[in-house]
């Protein structure tokens, strides 16, 4: 193995390691409240996790003990106003018990409050699509 792939990997380690170091320190500019709105029948099971920090954008992470809807309230109080659930190609990931919301639209050099969410889907069924000939069409 090459010392090149080798020194990237030792870098790429030791910088997840600072990040983690850091997270654990709790220098981040999100504060969690006190404990997450879910319903009673989800548990979370772990995390909340913040990654893939940017200076405008956050990812936050966890998983619940069921298949569930997830979303993050956040704000700059908190009293929070915000909300982001995660969508992918158009549609909410609603039905899932890994959750990960990207938070953006942030601005560096402020402090963020965030609450995670979870409820549980009760009845989950695809898209109903009726066709029918309207009427005068041959």
């Amino acid at each position: 193995m090459s010392d090149f792939s080798t020194s990237n990997r030792r870098g790429f380690i030791t910088a997840l390691a600072q990040l983690s170091a850091l997270s654990a320190i709790s220098l981040s500019p999100f504060k969690v409240l006190s404990a997450p709105l879910r319903d009673a029948s989800v548990s979370i099971v772990t995390g909340p996790y913040l990654q893939a920090v940017s200076a405008t954008s956050m990812s936050i992470r966890w998983i619940t003990n069921t298949n569930s809807y997830g979303w993050v309230e956040y704000g700059e109080t908190e009293a929070l106003g915000n909300k982001a659930h995660a969508v992918t190609d158009g549609l909410v990931n609603a039905h899932t018990r890994i959750h990960e919301v990207v938070v953006s639209g942030l601005e560096p050099g402020r402090q963020y409050y965030y609450r995670i969410a979870s409820k549980e889907i009760l009845d989950f069924q695809p898209y109903k699509l009726m066709l029918f000939k309207p009427t005068g069409w041959c």
